[in-house]
């Protein structure tokens, strides 16, 4: 059910991203002030172009645009949580403990209740992202 449902989910996203580059990556007017933009806020015409960061986009909305720049900001304080969770999710999917005790391999790993202990796991357990990051940053 899990995974059905993730791949529904991703399935979704993708959709809705596919759908929204299909809708606005031909526009060419700006409607944030910037360099590009001359035109002042109240004389631009509707659908804006899409920018290439998504906060960029909400600039012009009062209120909202504030609250959409900060959220990025509120992903970053969630870092330490979600990494927590993704370590005792996969500690308890994927039988990695066993495998070690098999093979008689970082055998420290396997005494969970040391900090140092979750911090390395943790740390094992976002070199992927971080790989993923690196090699997707400007796509």
């Amino acid at each position: 059910m899990f995974v059905i449902a993730n791949v529904v989910g991703c399935i979704f996203l993708l959709a809705e991203a596919w759908l929204a580059w299909f809708a606005f990556s031909s526009l060419d007017n700006f409607c944030v002030n910037d360099e590009r933009n001359p035109i002042p806020n109240f004389k631009q015409k509707f659908p804006c172009k899409v920018s290439g960061l998504y906060n960029e986009n909400f600039l012009g909305l009062p209120g909202i645009g504030q609250i959409c720049n900060f959220y990025p900001m509120l992903n970053i304080a969630a870092v330490p949580i979600l990494n927590i969770t993704l370590r005792n999710n996969l500690l308890d999917v994927v039988p990695v403990k066993r495998y070690l005790r098999k093979w008689n391999v970082c055998l420290f790993l396997l005494d969970d209740h040391k900090r140092s202990v979750k911090g390395i796991w943790s740390i094992i357990l976002s070199i992927p992202v971080f790989i993923v990051v690196l090699f997707t940053r400007d796509a």
